[in-house]
């Protein structure tokens, strides 16, 4: 929801050069087998690996010297920064900053996981059955 509405916000001001380009190239998904790996990929892999990282290891570092704010905003930076593209570091960033809060509330980085995990579920879903999403 964060990242479409930057874009949305993005192309109605005219600041092309921040809206978000797409991050799967069309290939990954012109073969069942080799989407499903994507799939498998995005939804499950990607959100463990990136909440132990970004929450489990950074923001925590961070929140033990810089308090919350500056934690989250700096991992939440990071986060974006890691996924390569310039039209993602303010939604991404943003992202990040509620994957920490999340983290931080519930106080496990199980319930982070589950969110990203929901977050790159939904956008993978939407990749897969919404026509022209990939594009």
């Amino acid at each position: 929801m964060i990242t479409v509405v930057y874009a949305a916000l993005a192309s109605a001001t005219g600041l092309d050069a921040l809206e978000p380009q797409k991050q799967l190239p069309d290939r990954l998904f012109t073969d069942a087998g080799l989407a499903a790996l994507t799939g498998l990929t995005v939804v499950l892999t990607a959100p463990i690996a990136e909440e132990v990282l970004f929450r489990g290891m950074i923001f925590a570092g961070l929140n033990r010297a810089w308090g919350f704010w500056p934690a989250a905003l700096g991992s939440g930076l990071l986060f974006a920064v890691a996924h390569a593209q310039s039209g993602l570091i303010i939604p991404f960033t943003l992202v990040g900053v509620t994957l920490a809060y999340v983290y931080r509330r519930a106080g496990s980085i199980y319930a982070s996981m589950s969110v990203h995990f929901l977050f790159n579920c939904i956008s993978f879903l939407a990749l897969l059955l919404i026509p022209g999403a990939r594009s």
